[in-house]
């Protein structure tokens, strides 16, 4: 019994001299955060479609936003866009002006899905009234794109899609191959990295 007692006592004791006497208390772990800037970024798209009298050509420069600087953002910006008409005997120019606002998902390091909605204005014919008057044409488009990085989050890219609205305007106005659009362009980190 003085043995098992001695055993019990000199194990406690072991367990004691074991323990650190030093007491450190708890700390969050420290977590940096990023930098807003360095999780904009700006970049743009251009279409540019030509051929049988007609000829586009739009720009569409956007500032973009990645939330946790990984494969999704968001972001808005503009477009401008002209459009010119040949006919026989005659030609028909106007231009377009509008705002847009997008979400992107990276699938991977070469593929994304890219969903917009934007709104174009331009004058033209009131068919009802048969007056010349400020148009909204709403568009909502979906890609699937490809890009071709040339730093961590900077890179070129194309994107084919589909315009959802269907609006008569779009086709008539924004999109020559209505329903199908095609965008190509670049993205560039304000910050760099």
């Amino acid at each position: 019994m003085k043995f098992i007692f001695t055993l019990v006592f000199a194990l406690c004791l072991g367990s004691l001299w074991s323990q650190d006497s030093t007491y450190k208390p708890y700390k969050k772990p420290v977590v940096e955060k990023t930098p807003f800037w360095e999780k904009c970024y700006s970049g743009g798209d251009i279409m540019l479609y030509g051929g049988n009298g007609t000829f586009f050509f739009n720009v569409s420069p956007l500032l973009g936003y990645r939330p946790n600087n990984k494969g999704f953002s968001y972001g808005i910006g503009a477009t401008y866009q002209f459009s010119r008409f040949t006919y026989s005997y005659s030609s028909y120019q106007f231009s377009l002006f509008g705002i847009r606002a997008f979400i992107r998902q990276d699938l991977g390091n070469m593929f994304f899905l890219h969903g917009e909605v934007e709104n174009y204005f331009t004058q033209g014919r009131n068919v009802f009234t048969a007056k010349n008057e400020m148009i909204s044409i709403p568009c909502a488009n979906a890609f699937i794109g490809y890009k071709q990085k040339f730093s961590d989050f900077s890179y070129y890219y194309l994107m084919v899609g589909y315009e959802a609205i269907g609006d008569r305007n779009a086709g008539q106005y924004v999109y020559p191959m209505h329903p199908l659009v095609i965008k190509a362009g670049y993205i560039i980190d304000i910050k760099g990295k």
